[in-house]
């Protein structure tokens, strides 16, 4: 691969990482090296607790999910670190192709990475729970198979399991998905955007007994007694608890059936 001939397109991220002596840089990368030294220093990032903990969010993309771990990570309600969260979309950036798309504002851009990146995220996932590393995993969670095997790899190592659960109106959700993409110039597939959202309201039920704690948000849009668009817990479930308890069963009922 070829890091250099549009070295001006590469991602702030891949540059990082490159400058560091990270990732290699030349115009004929042998691409598995490239991604071994990719999957290496990302599955490095988790921080070490006495029990692993894998915090898995879950829900469409556009939901708000990044912003929501963020959120809990800051507040000290999950106990990983900042830059431990990983998931397929964060390994899009250090891709040459991708980016070089992105900055076109081709919304094929994650489409041509897309695969590759999987591999890669998937990859970097079963390193970090065989080595006992506690971290992040931002994922639409829509493919319920897959999603049962990470959960069970992860079990199998002794992590505490922890979901993350964001439910949107799909128009909310597009809309946050296109003022994102004005900013990154990463664009949401239009099929995908939608069946994201059913699917992993599909799946949410047979996901919860899985979790040793589950935290549910609705991002609906609708302003708060502050008058501010702030995501709402409406569901919650402890490490004493066998199910979850419902804060706001109206907007529950409206995404989980």
């Amino acid at each position: 691969m070829d890091t250099e001939a549009h070295r001006e397109y590469l991602s702030e991220f891949a540059h990082y990482l490159q400058n560091a002596s990270k990732l290699r840089r030349g115009c004929a990368v042998p691409r598995r090296d490239y991604r071994a030294d990719l999957v290496a220093h990302i599955s490095s990032k988790g921080n070490r607790l006495a029990q692993p903990v894998v915090v898995m969010a879950g829900g469409g993309y556009g939901a708000g999910k990044t912003t929501i771990v963020d959120f809990l990570v800051r507040a000290k309600k999950v106990p990983i670190e900042l830059g431990a969260v990983t998931g397929v979309d964060y390994f899009k950036a250090y891709l040459p192709e991708f980016s070089l798309l992105q900055m076109l504002s081709d919304g094929n851009a994650s489409t041509i990475v897309q695969e590759e990146s999987r591999s890669l995220a998937e990859e970097t996932f079963m390193r970090m729970v065989e080595n006992k590393m506690s971290f992040g995993w931002d994922s639409s969670m829509t493919n319920l198979s897959e999603t049962i095997h990470r959960i069970t790899e992860a079990k199998k190592n002794g992590c505490k399991l922890v979901l993350v659960a964001v439910f949107a109106p799909v128009n909310v959700a597009i809309r946050q998905a296109m003022e994102r993409a004005r900013k990154s110039r990463r664009f949401a597939h239009p099929d995908f955007l939608p069946k994201s959202h059913v699917d992993f309201q599909g799946n949410f039920k047979t996901y919860v007994p899985y979790f040793d704690e589950v935290f549910v948000f609705v991002n609906d849009g609708i302003l708060d007694s502050y008058g501010k668009k702030n995501p709402r817990l409406i569901a919650e479930k402890v490490a004493s608890q066998a199910e979850l308890a419902i804060y706001d069963s109206e907007r529950f009922a409206m995404f989980v059936v």
